[in-house]
């Protein structure tokens, strides 16, 4: 049975609770909000795709900013994780486009929950680069 018409049923059986007029339309239109006092879901809206994040937005020090960041770019599909190294340039070493630099970036602004501008952005070449950067943004030295 589909979960629309186990709404319908489940509905119909909590009459008194929703309205003495059940119509199918009524039903089709408040199936995903009215809730049933049983101990069943009648219906459960999927949650939209959201990045999940395990840290905190606010880096505690420096090896924490640098662990995040290098594990960003490890699991970025266009970089070898075995040639990656902090002092690598991404266009020169790397072989990036100023696409995925702008990637990177964006990546890096998830991650910490920090927009980087433009002008900022640009000069953010390596990844020591950005690991300085989110450094002296949070005011974390070594």
């Amino acid at each position: 049975m589909s979960g629309f018409l186990k709404s319908v049923r489940v509905l119909r059986a909590a009459r008194p609770l929703v309205s003495s007029r059940l119509t199918l339309q009524s039903v089709q239109q408040f199936h995903t909000r009215i809730i049933v006092p049983t101990s069943t879901v009648v219906c459960k809206k999927l949650p939209s795709l959201q990045q999940i994040r395990y840290m905190s937005a606010e880096p505690t020090g420096i090896n924490e900013i640098r662990d995040r960041v290098m594990g960003l770019l490890k699991l970025y599909d266009k970089i070898d994780p075995e040639k990656i190294t902090e002092g690598c340039h991404f266009m020169k070493d790397l072989g990036l486009d100023s696409l995925d630099h702008v990637e990177i970036i964006m990546a890096v602004e998830n991650e910490f929950g920090y927009h980087i501008g433009d002008a900022d952005a640009e000069k953010l070449l390596t990844p020591q680069e950005i690991i300085d950067y989110l450094a002296d943004k949070y005011d974390l030295c070594e």
